[in-house]
């Protein structure tokens, strides 16, 4: 939680247990995700046939080794497929391969990522010096330098510090850098909303006008799409394909091992 925020537990032991957990809300959205998917890829264009008894031998769920991202797989499964559609048959996405993988008709397979650290399979991204190279060249010539020339940033940054406590957009350091920290802000701003909470609540008793969080949104955008998809199409595919790893290999793998 943020330092100075009042509506969330300040207790370092609270936020060990239970810092990597999905809340309901987010496995409310991951579910409607799901039902979003199964409209577009299995009612209208066939992709699975729900009622074909072998129907949970053709789908496989792979997902890193924590609490969020297994919620999250579970739910869009669930949405997409149906509450039957459970974990049958649970395997290490690393382990050399023993033939085939089982598969029974009560679920589907589910691959966890046990590695300890990052690997190139779920977070491309990670450990890549090309992606990064590309993101910090897209950060030097996109707008956040200009932004941060600009005074009602500089006031916002000192508003939301003294709002957040949050010491990466503390006073005191570059504006630009500053500017970097509005994505977390932003994310926090529609981890609240999305519990239905009031935003930012701290004991200072400072509120966000809807300008302002429109200037945190158009800041924590542009740093997105400088980070991640660069600011030209030929620099959004040169940054998609450092971003995506080895799974849409692994899914191309897993079709042709169906159709052999």
């Amino acid at each position: 939680a943020l330092p100075h925020a009042t509506l969330w537990p300040g207790d370092c032991g609270f936020w060990k247990l239970f810092g990597g957990y999905l809340t309901p809300a987010g496995c409310h959205a991951f579910f409607k995700l799901g039902r979003f998917l199964r409209q577009h890829y299995v009612d209208r264009r066939g992709l699975l046939d729900l009622d074909d008894p072998r129907v949970t031998s053709q789908v496989y769920v792979t997902s890193s080794n924590n609490n969020r991202t297994l919620m999250s797989a579970l739910n869009l499964v669930q949405g997409m497929c149906g509450a039957t559609f459970v974990p049958a048959t649970v395997v290490d996405v690393h382990a050399p391969p023993d033939g085939p993988h089982p598969h029974c008709n009560a679920g589907v397979q589910l691959e966890i990522d046990f590695a300890a650290k990052y690997t190139p399979l779920l977070h491309g991204y990670k450990d890549n010096p090309k992606w990064k190279a590309l993101g910090r060249h897209a950060l030097r010539t996109g707008k956040l330098l200009e932004l941060a020339k600009r005074p009602e940033y500089q006031q916002l940054a000192d508003q939301l510090y003294r709002m957040t406590g949050f010491a990466k957009i503390a006073p005191g350091r570059p504006l630009a850098k500053r500017l970097k920290h509005f994505k977390s802000v932003s994310q926090q701003l529609d981890v609240e909303k999305a519990q239905a909470m009031q935003v930012l609540v701290n004991a200072e008793q400072l509120f966000l006008s809807d300008r302002e969080e429109r200037m945190i949104r158009r800041v924590a955008t542009h740093y997105y799409r400088c980070k991640h998809q660069g600011l030209t199409l030929e620099g959004q595919q040169e940054q998609a394909r450092g971003a995506a790893g080895l799974l849409p290999a692994r899914v191309l793998e897993l079709m042709r091992a169906r159709l052999a």
